[in-house]
């Protein structure tokens, strides 16, 4: 039983890690996240601490508010396997390199 509640609790933690990331990447204080979002400020400090869950609403939310994707939302929640997803995690210039790969491998793949 313990075991369980240790991971439930790092599943809280990684989340709520995941949260405050989110909405520091998208320059919002808590104030202005939560209002957005439709809840207090308080919950959202809660969240971010790890000692409040979130509904799958607020889930959808953070994501579409913040233009984020649900990979990040759920990182070292959600085993991610597959390279297409992983890209998320890529800072935003390491992902306008990728494109730039991509980009001319497309166009000298004829």
């Amino acid at each position: 039983m313990l075991k369980i509640e240790k991971a439930k609790e790092f599943k809280s933690k990684s989340l709520g890690d995941n949260v405050k990331s989110i909405r520091k990447k998208a320059n919002l204080t808590q104030e202005q996240f939560s209002e957005k979002l439709g809840i207090t400020p308080q919950f959202l400090s809660c969240v971010e601490r790890g000692t409040a869950g979130i509904s799958i609403n607020t889930a959808i939310n953070i994501c579409n508010i913040a233009k984020s994707s649900p990979n990040r939302l759920f990182k070292d929640i959600v085993n991610v396997n597959n390279t297409i997803d992983k890209y998320d995690f890529l800072s935003d210039d390491n992902k306008k390199i990728i494109d730039k790969m991509i980009e001319f491998m497309l166009e000298n793949d004829k």
